[in-house]
């Protein structure tokens, strides 16, 4: 019977930033092998980055018609991404909260928040003087998620002095 061995993945895990699998099929008698990744070929040891719910299957044949199946499912997320499901959860940036209420998202949501104060003219969420790149994805799909279907509470922790000297209507 084929014999399959995977290294650098563990089913059920959530990884940051990236994963790199080596999968290694052994049979003295190998007809097929068959390795995809979300529906697609994958080739092993090649790096998996989109940030999504992943699953990997991995099918060997021997010339007898012995088979061999493993399945691995797993997720990947940004670095300083948190996942928020549909019963709410807190993304946190610095000084900043994202609180989500439950059912202010339909499915798993990865939220990245970037603190991207200094750079010029930044067209993004700003607070007295602070400014954060805020991105939601949709864990099932890859999409990006443009709507909540509930308000959702941002509570920024500051000192006097990151406030002294502006005007009210600029904060």
């Amino acid at each position: 019977n084929p014999t399959i061995n995977i290294q650098g993945l563990t089913d059920g895990t959530i990884y940051t930033g990236s994963v790199t699998p080596t999968i290694n099929i052994n049979d003295l008698n190998l007809a097929s092998t068959n390795i995809l990744l979300d529906g697609n070929t994958y080739n092993s040891g090649t790096p998996i980055t989109n940030t999504l719910h992943h699953n990997l299957t991995i099918n060997a044949t021997d010339k007898a018609g012995n088979q061999a199946t493993q399945e691995i499912l797993f997720t990947i997320i940004p670095n300083g991404g948190v996942i928020i499901t549909d019963a709410g959860g807190t993304a946190n940036s610095g000084s900043t909260n994202l609180n989500f209420p439950n059912g202010a998202l339909d499915e798993d949501t990865v939220i990245t928040m970037n603190d991207i104060s200094g750079t010029s003219n930044p067209a993004n969420f700003l607070f007295a003087g602070h400014a954060f790149d805020i991105t939601a994805v949709n864990l099932h799909d890859g999409s990006q998620t443009n709507q909540l279907n509930q308000p959702v509470l941002i509570t920024f922790h500051y000192l006097d002095s990151d406030i002294a000297g502006l005007e009210e209507n600029t904060l």
